[in-house]
């Protein structure tokens, strides 16, 4: 959907720019997307199985995680305008900018990917699927307004209040799975 509101209020040559950044920065999430899937079973078998043992590991997932991400995402930002060169071949703010922005904002989407599945093995898939529908429904008018008034910048800031809703929200899942998981 940005992609398609980027392309109404800017031009082709802004949409490759950013379309490109994006996907960059889309393979540093793609690696913990693999994860997350991997874990999703294991964790739904864990908490059923033995609950205390499955509070153990969620927090030394989501700790060696978030170290991880921390790392790479810093890493991959130090030479985020190496890194664009070298595979668009030129040099372009808008490109570097909009990879370095989006590295920002996939620092949120990879702990979003990895509180998924603890979300839904704490059986709160419901909520998350309003989570969903909420942030998608308001992104429409909020990612359209600001990338009407900002270009490619708005576009950026509305993923990354997409990313920070869906963080905060997941948490409030999390909080939700593990009071009702907690007191059995």
């Amino acid at each position: 959907g940005n992609i398609i509101i980027l392309g109404l209020f800017t031009t082709n040559t802004i949409v490759g720019y950013y379309s490109l950044a994006q996907k960059l920065a889309g393979i540093i999430t793609n690696i913990f997307q693999v994860l997350a899937q991997t874990l999703m079973p294991y964790f739904s078998k864990l908490r059923e199985q033995n609950y205390q043992k499955f509070i153990s590991v969620i927090k030394k997932i989501i700790l060696y995680a978030g170290i991880a991400n921390f790392i790479i995402i810093g890493l991959v930002l130090m030479a985020s305008k190496f890194i664009y060169h070298l595979v668009s071949g030129y040099d372009n703010p808008i490109g570097y900018f909009s990879f370095s922005f989006w590295l920002c904002i996939s620092f949120l989407t990879i702990f979003n990917v990895l509180f998924n599945p603890i979300t839904i093995a704490l059986k709160q898939d419901k909520f998350l699927s309003q989570i969903y529908f909420f942030v998608g429904i308001s992104f429409i008018a909020y990612g359209s307004f600001l990338t009407y008034l900002y270009s490619y910048k708005g576009m950026l800031s509305s993923m990354l209040l997409v990313e920070l809703l869906v963080f905060i929200l997941s948490i409030i899942a999390m909080k939700r799975g593990f009071k009702i998981y907690g007191g059995k």
